[in-house]
């Protein structure tokens, strides 16, 4: 695999393509590309204080999608959908490398697994069927919260007024509409009888 990148994806690279990350999650520091794969080195400055770190592991994703299909128009981009199993061998160190095979192209979906690796060849992760999907920038301008729809995002406690039953017997009314019948298997002592919700409540 001979097509390195002279740079990693820089900011602005990744803003074109729809893809806009903070500093925190810009690990990618080598990139080569290959026929349906790709090799990558990254970094964090970050205390790992934790065994697999999201930032490095975002950076794989990151990897894995930065390479695009020949054609595909430039508001085009995939996202991670969803991830089969993910095996963590040993933790991660600073600088970590990455091995990414696609596995599965269709028109819209993509399927790949990756394996993460420590600088001395260590196997540190494997995520198996990682999965992506495509999607275009105005689709991506409609998940962005903007003041128009920032309503669209948040939840509202609305608490909605009921009549109070001053009752003393609070299982008579708890029961009251418990009218089912259930038919209830005992393994151990073999019996077998019917009984009501009020009955077992009772």
């Amino acid at each position: 695999m001979n097509n390195k990148l002279p740079t990693p994806p820089s900011p602005q690279d990744l803003a074109s393509i729809g893809l806009h990350y903070g500093k925190s999650f810009q690990p990618i520091q080598q990139l080569w590309i290959g026929q349906e794969e790709v090799i990558a080195e990254l970094h964090s400055e970050e205390d790992l204080a934790c065994l697999c770190h999201p930032q490095l592991l975002d950076g794989c994703f990151q990897a894995l999608l930065a390479p695009k299909p020949k054609n595909t128009p430039p508001e085009e981009v995939y996202l991670p959908t969803s991830i089969a199993r993910f095996i963590l061998h040993a933790p991660f160190e600073n600088t970590v490398r990455m091995h990414g095979k696609i596995t599965e192209r269709s028109e819209d979906c993509l399927s790949a697994d990756i394996s993460i690796f420590a600088p001395n060849g260590a196997l540190l992760a494997t995520v198996e069927e990682f999965k992506a999907k495509k999607a275009t920038q105005a689709q991506l301008k409609h998940l962005l919260v903007t003041e128009e729809n920032a309503g669209d995002w948040s939840y509202q406690i609305d608490w909605q007024p009921k009549p109070h039953h001053a009752s003393t017997n609070l299982l008579e009314n708890a029961t009251s509409q418990l009218k089912e019948t259930w038919l209830l298997f005992s393994l151990r002592n073999l019996w077998i009888r019917p009984v009501t919700m009020t009955s077992l409540l009772l």
